[in-house]
């Protein structure tokens, strides 16, 4: 808009002016002459400038250009918000189909483990069996715990790119209250 503007006011800089002064003035004894002396003026002044030497071409195409610029630099921006907006989404749906394939894996896992303990007794697994069971289980909890961690992440960068995030932080709101709240997908 101040782009916009700025080419306007160099337009106008092109166009004739026109200035208007009034006056009035009710006096006696006015210059030495005795009796009323009454006085009403009017005055239409107009200028335009015919040839400024391309100085007012110049400004109109340097205000045009500046224009161009500014609106280039406003579709940057709202595209690489767009960008990052769906780049934080994908992220964050991602991770939450993750963490969702994390939790059934750890629950199998868990039932596998005691599987193998039941078997260790029976004889037919060994205590290397279950101890790379548990270090499985333990591999996987840790990227629980990551996956977690980037869904976290995944949602505060959707926040902030929406402009909630302060809010969200002065509020001391759970992620959750936020989404159901008004947090919409793109």
């Amino acid at each position: 808009k101040a782009a916009e503007s700025g080419v306007k006011a160099s337009l106008a800089e092109r166009k004739p002016k026109l200035f208007l002064d009034l006056g009035y003035r009710v006096g006696e004894d006015v210059l030495g002459i005795s009796g009323k002396d009454n006085e009403a003026r009017a005055l239409i002044q107009g200028s335009w400038t015919l040839s400024s030497g391309g100085s007012r071409k110049a400004d109109i195409n340097r205000s045009k250009i500046l224009k161009i610029k500014a609106l280039r630099l406003f579709q940057a921006a709202k595209n690489d918000c767009d960008l990052k907006r769906i780049v934080a989404w994908r992220q964050y749906t991602s991770n939450q189909e993750s963490l969702e394939l994390l939790e059934s894996y750890q629950k199998k896992l868990a039932k596998v483990e005691k599987d193998y303990e039941a078997q260790l007794e029976v004889g037919t697994r060994t205590l290397l069996d279950i101890l790379d069971i548990k270090d499985e289980r333990y591999r996987t909890r840790t990227r629980y715990l990551e996956t977690q961690s980037s869904l976290l992440l995944a949602q505060y960068r959707i926040l902030s790119i929406q402009g909630k995030l302060v809010e969200f932080l002065k509020a001391g709101l759970k992620v959750e209250e936020v989404e159901q709240n008004g947090t919409d997908a793109p």
